[in-house]
């Protein structure tokens, strides 16, 4: 027997688009690719999260992609690390878009060196921060507080 079995891909959207999602590490490259890929899939409002915000021309590039495709993009310059800064961010979303629905963290650090000892706790010290940010706020997000 010689079944053939064929696939459609899905293309159909299915993200709410009257939902915000948010990506910390919205202008790296997989920041720009996951925004990218969300607003394929429907989303229209999006948070993207850096600390230098929208200023590489890959970040201006992508503003003005997402723009011509009519998602209203807030790009704040923010520390994620710094629970206040990421509480005001937060906080000025509430009142200009609609509720977080989604958030990817897709920041990295990269530690170059030219010699290769082991991380430790202490090279490990300036990374642990960031990493806290779904610890940290990812609650507020769940009870809408």
């Amino acid at each position: 027997m010689n079944h053939q079995v064929r696939c459609r891909p899905e293309t159909s959207p299915f993200l709410c688009a009257e939902s915000t999602y948010l990506i910390a590490g919205g202008f790296g490259g997989l920041g720009r690719a996951m925004a990218q890929w969300l607003v394929r899939r429907g989303a229209r409002h999006l948070i993207l999260l850096s600390r230098s915000g929208p200023r590489s021309t890959e970040a201006q590039n992508l503003m003005k992609e997402l723009t011509e495709k009519d998602v209203r993009v807030y790009a704040p310059s923010c520390d994620i690390s710094n629970r206040a800064a990421v509480r005001s961010v937060l906080d000025a979303c509430e009142k200009e878009m609609p509720p977080i629905k989604g958030c990817i963290q897709s920041t990295m650090v990269m530690i170059v060196r030219k010699t290769r000892p082991p991380l430790n706790r202490n090279s490990m010290a300036d990374i642990k921060p960031g990493a806290n940010f779904p610890k940290n706020e990812i609650s507020r997000l769940e009870d809408g507080t």
